[in-house]
């Protein structure tokens, strides 16, 4: 037997043993490292969407700030790529808020009352004497309160005429509503302009509040109509004594 047979036969096994291990070490798919891979090293556009398992990446995958608005695409970001709750929360959003002015001359006190889906935030009054034909008038009262807005006017002592009716009071409302995103009227309620209860909310007893809480406000409304009228009824009577 050659005895270098022998040394040549291990020195075989062991360089058939390195290029096993080599083919392995090139096929593995447990490999696991950090920034092994830097950014110079990829091609630009070589990772696309399709190349991306969906669900792969995450939010905790991001180092912070890296998405920036400079970054997204225009237009790329979508409705439908938002969830569920996030797209709820914007189409609820309030986007739209309005005016409207509500107005009545009557003569001692006007009363105007906001529409049922606005709520009154500010008020402009005055008195008028109808070109001499009423009693000159003195704005005692210009209010919001309930659900509308109220003027009232005394008779100016000092150029009081009993054959002239009292001077004519103007109030001019400015009611307030809004729109969501989506075109949902805002209403007042309790806390404020909200979103219009829809038929769950009327069902779990909601819209019954709400309800409930607009006739509070007109009655609110009429009970300060009340006492101005009978306020300025006494202020009358003490002129014609």
């Amino acid at each position: 037997m050659d005895p270098k047979l022998p040394v040549f036969t291990a020195c075989t096994l062991l360089l058939s043993q390195l290029f096993i291990s080599v083919a392995g070490a090139q096929t593995a798919t447990n490999v696991n490292c950090s920034n092994c891979i830097s950014n110079g090293e990829i091609a630009n556009n070589a990772i696309t969407s399709e190349k991306i398992v969906n669900g792969s990446v995450t939010v905790n995958d991001l180092a912070a700030g890296s998405v920036k608005a400079a970054t997204i695409i225009n237009r790329s970001v979508t409705s439908a790529k938002l969830a569920a709750i996030v797209r709820d929360a914007l189409d609820g959003a309030l986007a739209n808020l309005t005016t409207v002015a509500v107005e009545d001359a009557t003569v001692g006190i006007a009363e105007a009352a906001c529409p049922s889906g606005r709520i009154p935030v500010s008020a402009s009054c005055l008195c008028d004497d109808n070109n001499g034909i009423n009693n000159f008038g003195v704005l005692f009262a210009c209010v919001v309160d309930g659900n509308g807005a109220v003027a009232a006017c005394f008779e100016e002592a000092g150029t009081f005429n009993p054959t002239k009716d009292s001077p004519v009071a103007i109030v001019q409302a400015i009611c307030l509503g809004g729109e969501s995103t989506d075109g949902t009227p805002w209403v007042p309620t309790p806390d404020g302009l909200a979103p219009a209860a829809g038929a769950s909310r009327a069902n779990d007893g909601a819209g019954a509040a709400e309800a409930q809480w607009h006739k509070e406000q007109h009655e609110a409304f009429q009970s300060k109509v009340a006492e101005l009228r009978a306020r300025r009824a006494r202020h009358r009577s003490l002129l014609l004594e």
